[in-house]
């Protein structure tokens, strides 16, 4: 993989084991009653739902998750870390792994879902994004925008933003500028509002719309939007990935995206055999106008250093949103040479609605780099402001 300039992020499970019996664990073996956390009536907790629970907080513990990490980045020469469940550690062991890869190649990701899982440990030490002051270079992924694009996780039928369904903009507003506090966006309206975090910086933040355990992004829209038609999948596909590539913080793909992978319409298939869990390579002829779209949207990003920033000075200055009349819409524009970008304005609208709209953008002329499904950096089509017109669930993306 480096060979072809890829790096590689393993996703690793130290919060928790699968043995079904505590008797043959060879953490139980070694050290009786030390290497997992107990509920209060003294049973093994299993909060994960994925197995006992390791108590990271303890000396011991940590010591063998730190030298772990340590083994797979010296001898397999991985470049990352991604932590199912980060919650289920102390704050103390992320920060100590932090610390101990960073003597090494500080260039390393460590990553992780923070939700809390409710484990057996003081929530003020869970690792969870509440604590992202205290747990500098941790990256999180931004739930905020994932249920904004699909809706309630808990609830998979019902729809979010590229179902039209109301009450998401600000969710995706609050992923466009990688979840730092920006005035635009109205904290009280993003989900988990009650429990709001901030990144200190958008590198903290991570866009995603499916996550690899989970659903795939088109089996969560069939989900939500029984009938769906191919077209439609087409479109909605292309207008959550513009949604994550154009957004401030680190954009994550999923496996398969990009081909609309199906996991025939299960939700966490970790232990799905490869009937589900395969990625159909045949799908990239089939859609290679998505998978066009993506790489095209990948490479967009990589040259216009607007939308990655990296600084949320920065984007509090030249990151604002424009005004919309209609509901499941959200514009905003990149001014100022943002980032020192060529282009000195870029203006994104995403709109989930199935009609077309018509919204307001500063009076000037326009090149079209994005419409229709379609994105070209060297287009010679251009518009005028004030008035915008935008096709149905679709993404427009101008500059000049």
């Amino acid at each position: 993989m480096h060979k072809y300039g890829l790096r590689v992020i393993v996703s690793v499970d130290f919060g928790h084991t699968v043995s079904a019996d505590s008797v043959a664990s060879a953490f139980e073996k070694t050290v009786p009653g030390y290497f997992y956390r107990h509920t209060l009536n003294g049973t093994y907790s299993e909060i994960s739902g994925y197995g006992y629970e390791t108590a990271s907080e303890r000396a011991g513990v940590r010591k063998y998750i730190v030298e772990s990490v340590l083994f797979w980045l010296e001898e397999y020469h991985v470049d990352g870390f991604c932590f199912h469940g980060m919650s289920l550690h102390d704050t103390e062991t992320m920060n100590a792994i932090r610390r101990a890869v960073d003597r090494i190649d500080s260039t390393v990701v460590i990553m992780g879902d923070g939700r809390s899982l409710g484990a057996h440990l003081p929530i003020n030490k869970q690792a969870t994004p509440t604590l992202v002051d205290s747990l500098p270079r941790l990256l999180f992924f931004g739930n905020e925008l994932y249920d904004g694009l699909h809706g309630n996780s808990l609830a998979d039928t019902v729809g979010g933003f590229l179902s039209a369904a109301n009450g998401y903009v600000e969710n995706i507003k609050f992923g466009i500028v990688g979840g730092i506090r920006h005035p635009q966006v109205n904290d009280s309206l993003v989900s988990y509002a009650d429990n709001q975090w901030h990144a200190p910086q958008p590198t903290q933040f991570i866009g995603y719309a499916a996550r690899s355990d989970g659903y795939s992004l088109s089996d969560r829209l069939r989900k939500a939007l029984p009938g769906l038609t191919t077209e439609r999948m087409i479109a909605l596909d292309k207008l959550a990935q513009t949604a994550i590539f154009t957004s401030q913080g680190i954009p994550f793909l999923s496996n398969g995206e990009e081909l609309l992978r199906t996991k025939k319409g299960l939700d966490y298939t970790s232990h799905s055999s490869d009937l589900v869990n395969a990625v159909e390579w045949s799908y990239k002829e089939l859609y290679y106008d998505v998978f066009s779209y993506c790489r095209s949207l990948i490479q967009l990003r990589h040259r216009h250093p607007a939308f990655r920033m990296g600084n949320a000075e920065s984007i509090c200055r030249h990151l604002e949103f424009l005004p919309v009349e209609q509901s499941n819409v959200v514009a905003y524009r990149l001014k100022d040479h943002a980032g020192g970008d060529e282009w000195e304005e870029i203006i994104v609208i995403l709109n989930a609605s199935p009609y077309p709209v018509h919204t307001q953008i500063p009076a000037d002329r326009y090149r079209v780099i994005a419409g229709e499904g379609r994105i070209d950096e060297l287009s010679t089509e251009t518009v005028d402001g004030p008035d915008i017109y935008v096709h149905p669930e679709s993404a427009m993306i101008l500059a000049r």
